[in-house]
């Protein structure tokens, strides 16, 4: 009874936060479509409820979630859909508190380092600062946090129950944002420490993938209508990986002109030239191979300029594991209070994933796999801070609560919640 009621205040204190936030952001004209490709999603959902299931936005194919949410809210109340939108990610956000702490509860049997859990989530601004906007960050968020709850629960007990359900979530997380889907490979090793025999391990993963397969499957059949390929979420690796190796983006991250600048405006809204030039001479090109040219640009690139690329690796490193925002877009102040309010959290997190890596390796797997899916996804693509955000800096929370937990038993003795 005691676990409910905390779970309740929990979950009553995150919404009371989130909705204040909501009237706050109002009420100082925030607007809610200015962050997270909102245009773009508009556009699609609009053409869906037309009849138009073609989630091609260009440079590659869209992850269908979110654009049908959209859709689906707009023809049930098309006055109200932003709004409305806001309410859900709002509950979303407060309900992904519980789960969190659930997580936390598997992970440490520690009543007070859930609790600790609780309040920080609900009251980091960087957890809750997408509810406000319109994308698919919250979303996401939520699906990407019960899919790691039922991978935990999977891995105490490796049945058909647990793995469809594990299944089933992570098919939305990556349905709803592709990135994800780098941490599929390193669920094969998380399988394969916890269960210790190659065999079950082969069979379990290829349940998952099979079982996320047909999750995904009227995606798939759906863009090889429209678009003659199968996909399993999004199309656009060479483009992504084009938006982090060209000049434009070199000189964003190290030396970028004056923020009012058209120069600066031109290439914060990513209008490369190398784009324009792949747009140009490319232009009879299908939507696959027009990518693969895009991909064949970034390599050649990273081929031209070998000091740059290196410069490049070394900057996206840092952005990674630095806390706050990037100081070079954000004003000093802004910058430094993103800075001072995230870097307890990061030093107690990065502090907790170190011990419990060598005390207890093979039981804190998935946060070692976490933060290599993200540095891979910020090295080999380009660092921003919007996916670190609602991929794993939840998760940070997690091991930053346990090492200031376990801070405050060795040094304050304050311990009164060990055993509860």
């Amino acid at each position: 009874m005691m676990s409910i009621i905390k779970f309740n205040h929990i979950f009553l204190f995150a919404l009371f936060i989130r909705v204040s936030y909501l009237f706050a952001a109002s009420l100082i004209n925030f607007e809610p479509t200015s962050c997270c490709d909102w245009s773009r999603y508009d556009n699609i959902s609009n053409n869906i409820i037309n009849g138009n299931f073609n989630l091609d936005a260009g440079p590659f194919v869209i992850a269908p979630i979110f654009p049908y949410f959209v859709s689906l809210i707009k023809l049930l109340n098309f006055e109200n859909h932003i709004l409305i939108i806001q309410i859900i990610q709002i509950f979303l956000s407060s309900i992904s508190v519980i789960y969190l702490m659930k997580i936390t509860q598997l992970l440490f049997h520690k009543r007070s380092i859930m609790i600790l859990v609780g309040i920080i989530y609900s009251i980091y601004p960087f957890t809750f600062w997408y509810t406000f906007f319109l994308g698919q960050e919250t979303i996401f968020q939520f699906f990407f946090i019960l899919s790691i709850y039922n991978l935990i629960l999977l891995l105490k007990n490796n049945n058909l129950k647990n793995t469809t359900i594990f299944s089933f979530f992570f098919s939305l997380a990556f349905l709803t944002k592709s990135h994800v889907l780098i941490f599929l490979p390193f669920v094969f090793l998380i399988l394969l420490i916890s269960n210790k025999k190659l065999f079950k391990t082969l069979k379990s993963f290829i349940s998952i993938s099979f079982l996320a397969f047909l999750f995904a499957l009227p995606h798939g059949i759906s863009n090889k209508i429209f678009n003659g390929f199968y996909v399993l979420s999004t199309t656009g690796i060479g483009h992504h990986f084009l938006v982090g190796h060209n000049d434009d983006f070199y000189k964003m991250v190290t030396n970028p002109p004056p923020k009012e600048s058209a120069e600066y405006k031109r290439i914060w809204s990513m209008d490369y030239i190398i784009m324009r030039k792949i747009e140009t001479n490319f232009s009879k090109m299908d939507h696959l191979k027009k990518d693969r040219q895009r991909l064949i640009e970034g390599i050649k690139w990273i081929d031209n300029n070998p000091k740059k690329a290196v410069n490049l690796f070394i900057i996206n490193t840092i952005n990674f594991f630095k806390p706050g925002f990037n100081k070079l877009h954000h004003d000093y102040f802004k910058w430094l209070v993103s800075f001072l309010i995230s870097l307890p959290i990061f030093i107690l997190a990065y502090l907790g994933i170190l011990k419990k890596i060598y005390e207890d390796f093979s039981n804190h797997t998935i946060i070692v796999s976490l933060l290599l899916t993200m540095y891979l996804f910020s090295v080999v693509f380009y660092s921003q801070n919007r996916f670190r955000v609602i991929t794993i800096e939840p998760f940070y929370i997690i091991y930053g609560s346990y090492y200031l937990q376990y801070l405050l038993d060795k040094y304050f003795k304050l311990n009164s919640f060990k055993n509860n």
